[in-house]
């Protein structure tokens, strides 16, 4: 039996691509591990993987760079990519707790520095617009909208089925719930005009 050439560099190829894929998922493996295997992680894993696993020499491709060497870089970058939406997935997709906690950390943030810029200058958000006509239908609007995301899974909880409040509480159907905050409003303060 005579094995044609390209077969040969098939096999040869997808030799290569595995053992890049292997390498790829061992590497983030390990930076997952080392960062401490952590939802809180997830949050910068694909930054931390792009500055400590995809610059290596192996991960990168060049002008030079043989097919052999292309294939492996490919296939190991895609395996780190692979991994990292995983993690993703498992961090932030079953729930919305970790998106949660991260708002509540952000709000204090914010809410932190604006006490301390008011207590610090001795002024305030009425004290910078005693001056403006305040449309107090526009900023309640805006307000709502705003607020309103945050609403929609306790309202969840209280209102749906503990099937359907599992259903709709995934992070991509809470999402798009979230993101029908905006037309409501709209159309609810254009009803009341």
């Amino acid at each position: 039996m005579v094995v044609s050439p390209s077969l040969v560099d098939a096999k040869r190829a997808e030799r290569t691509c595995r053992r890049g894929a292997r390498e790829g998922k061992r590497a983030i493996k390990k930076l997952w591990k080392d960062l401490g295997s952590d939802c809180e992680n997830a949050w910068t894993i694909r930054k931390q993987a792009e500055d400590k696993i995809l610059k290596r020499k192996n991960f990168k491709t060049t002008n030079r760079s043989t097919p052999r060497q292309i294939t492996y870089a490919t296939c190991a970058t895609e395996s780190v990519e692979t991994m990292i939406e995983t993690y993703e997935e498992n961090c932030f997709g079953p729930s919305a707790e970790e998106c949660e906690e991260v708002a509540e950390f952000a709000a204090s943030v914010i809410v932190n520095e604006v006490c301390s810029m008011a207590n610090d200058t001795e002024m305030s958000f009425a004290a910078l617009a005693e001056d403006d006509e305040i449309d107090y239908l526009g900023v309640c609007s805006e307000v709502a909208t705003f607020l309103c995301p945050s609403k929609i899974e306790p309202m969840l909880k209280d209102y749906c089925s503990e099937d359907d409040f599992a259903k709709f509480r995934r992070i991509p159907e809470l999402v798009q719930l979230m993101r029908m905050c905006e037309e409501k409003m709209t159309e609810l303060v254009d009803l009341e005009q």
